[in-house]
């Protein structure tokens, strides 16, 4: 059976290096970690603004937008014209479109559903949203729009995408609606660690910066010197930290920031994945003989 794609061997390799980038996201819930998101997808397209949005919540039957509570929002731009590193608000319970539609049925699923704003019946209303007033300073003024659930993550936790174009005459091209598809998949896994069945609350600015020291191999001693504080005021964040992340050792704390769960052995997986067991015999009793 033949595939039809639009993928180049250029965008092929745009979307494993991508990706690659994306697999190295924090485990763990930072508070930077949609911006640093949307830094990754402008990989994707240059010359864009990208929004990352992590949200719980469900459109309404008939609804063309949706009833979100925010958890984690961040944007990305290679330009100097945006004020602050994000799109939408804290606040903000509607982004003013949807995916589901008449041509997307449903909730977000763990296959990404990719459309252009003006394929959607959203578009009608778009602009004079809040949401689409807010692109509109930006001079945004067509979006391409994605969403996908969190694996794992509670009933109608999503991450939803947009990449807009500051270019009124540029259209998305397929290859790069095939690529962000290709790519939110790797970004749904990595989000599913940090925002998944076990996320509380979010760390600081302080306990992230701990952190990253922490993996890097610094003791706490080195922390202090380095940030300016004291050892004690360092070990206070470093509770801290394993209190968020229901760490129980230094070593878990890092296995989490990487996105490896120690509570996940090779036991646990399917037989067929399972490492080999290698079988020893006891020793037998070396004998010597006499004379």
């Amino acid at each position: 059976m033949m595939i039809s794609s639009k993928l180049t061997v250029a965008h092929l390799s745009q979307c494993s290096r991508v990706s690659a980038r994306v697999a190295r996201l924090p485990g763990v819930a930072t508070p930077d970690w949609c911006e640093v998101a949307a830094k990754t997808l402008l990989r994707l397209c240059p010359d864009s603004v990208v929004s990352v949005t992590l949200a719980d919540g469900a459109a309404a039957p008939g609804s063309q937008s949706e009833s979100l509570s925010i958890l984690a929002t961040g944007a990305a731009s290679d330009s100097q014209t945006m004020a602050s590193h994000r799109i939408h608000p804290d606040s903000a319970t509607d982004i003013g479109w949807t995916l589901s539609d008449a041509s997307h049925t449903g909730p977000a699923g763990l296959h990404p559903r990719v459309a252009k704003l003006r394929d959607l019946p959203s578009w009608s209303r778009w602009p004079v949203t809040a949401s689409g007033k807010r692109w509109a300073k930006l001079g945004i003024r067509e979006l391409l729009c994605a969403d996908i659930a969190v694996p794992n993550g509670p009933n109608g936790r999503e991450l939803l995408i947009e990449i807009g174009s500051p270019n009124a005459m540029q259209r998305f091209e397929r290859g790069e609606v095939e690529m962000v598809s290709a790519v939110l998949p790797v970004l749904a896994e990595r989000a599913a660690l940090a925002f998944g069945a076990d996320f509380s609350q979010t760390l600081t600015s302080r306990e992230q910066m701990i952190l990253v020291e922490l993996v890097s191999g610094a003791s706490v001693r080195e922390i202090a010197e380095r940030i300016d504080r004291s050892p004690h005021t360092v070990h206070d964040h470093v509770k801290s930290l394993h209190r968020k992340l229901n760490a129980s050792s230094r070593g878990e704390l890092v296995s989490r920031y990487l996105g490896f769960h120690a509570s996940s052995p090779a036991a646990a997986r399917p037989d067929s994945q399972a490492q080999p067991q290698i079988q020893t015999r006891k020793a037998r009793p070396i004998t010597t003989a006499h004379a």
